[in-house]
């Protein structure tokens, strides 16, 4: 089935065409989609189970799409930005990845329950002839991982941890979230496609976006930045951690766990207060339970006020308390000063945005992949208790969900 619809995002007009056909596909979409040639590449596997995989771009925007009131189209465009989206990058390292980018995929399969969909986006442009599925599937197994490269590394991480502890004491901030970077090297090519499809569901919000050949962000994240359907808007406070064979009372009996999830759940609050009719959490904190590790958590639920773009939603959800600290602005004026390498997409909104609905994920439990070296990274919220060693422990336990496959 073909259709013809009027986009219109961004104060922008274009003529879009798409061909939409129902199909079985019996192959892995990781597999298959590593096999395509076209670039960018997204991978989406949601929690209700929907898979996406994505390849090619049939518009590409760099900023948030804004949809007009008089646009038709139901086109999703998928992707997210930098951490810092309008800060020069402080290395070379994310050098494939653009500081922000939303495209229209020229190709998109979409997976839920035991319907497979098959979209074709053509525009401004005559659609393409339509493509027959070739399958296709991962060799080999896996690839082992050697030393690492720790930035900060651990010297250096006690005094950082120091130097945020004093802005704490003399209320410059009262949380910021302070990351590291680890790159391990690899005997052999790694596969971040192969990485991912070997991921658990269970680990969270599965993702990997691709902008160039030699470099693949993947995720196997426990947090939802937020899902919009119409004016209804869900999101979520998640900070605070323990081991996951550790008591939940470890965290809900912890002052300074208890203090520092307290610190989310206001920065969300005040963020989207401003944009919502309504807009309430639960009574009662819970537990989210991660292969590794527990958080606490508690959701929200909002209604926006009408004419509120997810442009609007993401700059005020992002970071939340949880990535970069409160307040927003003293927070994140320290971690540019200090944290002494790139965040590029880590810790930042992935996922897609179209007229009628809209889904983020946090991109951490993350990893870049190169094809001989793999920067992981994951990050610790500092507050008035918190102590360098057992933040540092709290970093090796994040990261070991990919380094110890």
């Amino acid at each position: 089935m073909t259709e013809s619809r009027t986009l219109c995002v961004n104060h922008k007009r274009y003529f879009h065409q798409f061909r939409i056909k129902q199909m079985e596909i019996p192959f892995d979409l990781l597999a298959w989609l590593k096999g395509r040639e076209e670039l960018p590449k997204l991978f989406w596997h949601g929690r209700d189970g929907t898979e996406v995989a994505a390849c090619g771009s049939a518009l590409m925007l760099h900023s948030p799409p804004h949809f007009d009131s008089d646009n038709d189209s139901p086109a999703h465009f998928w992707g997210g930005h930098a951490f810092f989206p309008n800060k020069a990058p402080k290395d070379d390292v994310w050098s494939g990845f653009p500081r922000c980018a939303f495209f229209i995929p020229k190709l998109e399969i979409i997976r839920k329950g035991n319907t497979t969909t098959l979209i074709q986006h053509a525009i401004n442009s005559p659609l393409e002839e339509e493509i027959n599925l070739i399958p296709s599937y991962f060799e080999g197994g896996k690839v082992s991982l050697k030393g690492d490269a720790h930035l900060p590394h651990k010297e250096n991480w006690h005094s950082l941890i120091g130097k945020a502890l004093d802005h704490i004491r003399e209320e410059i901030f009262q949380k910021v979230v302070m990351a590291r970077r680890s790159t391990h090297s690899a005997e052999g090519d790694l596969e971040p496609f192969h990485m991912l499809s070997e991921m658990n569901s269970k680990a969270g919000i599965r993702f990997a976006v691709q902008f160039s050949e030699n470099s693949t962000f993947i995720g196997a994240t426990p947090e939802r930045l937020y899902l919009r359907e119409g004016l209804d808007l869900y999101t979520e406070a998640v900070a605070g951690t323990c081991r996951i064979d550790e008591p939940k009372s470890t965290l809900l009996d912890s002052k300074k766990e208890r203090h520092e999830f307290d610190l989310v759940k206001t920065s969300i609050r005040k963020g989207l207060e401003p944009l919502c009719q309504k807009l309430s959490c639960e009574k009662e904190d819970g537990i989210l339970d991660t292969p590794k590790v527990r958080h606490l958590h508690n959701p929200f639920k909002g209604v926006l006020k009408k004419g509120v773009g997810d442009d609007e939603i993401l700059a005020a959800l992002h970071p939340t308390a949880a990535m970069g600290g409160l307040p927003k602005l003293s927070a994140l004026e320290h971690l540019e000063q200090h944290e002494p390498f790139e965040r590029g997409w880590y810790a930042s909104p992935i996922g897609y945005i179209s007229q009628d609905k809209a889904e983020f994920c946090v991109g951490i439990r993350s990893a870049l992949v190169e094809r001989d070296k793999m920067h992981l990274f994951a990050g610790t919220g500092i507050v008035d208790g918190s102590k360098a060693e057992k933040e540092w422990e709290e970093l090796e336990i994040k990261t070991s969900l990919w380094r110890d496959r």
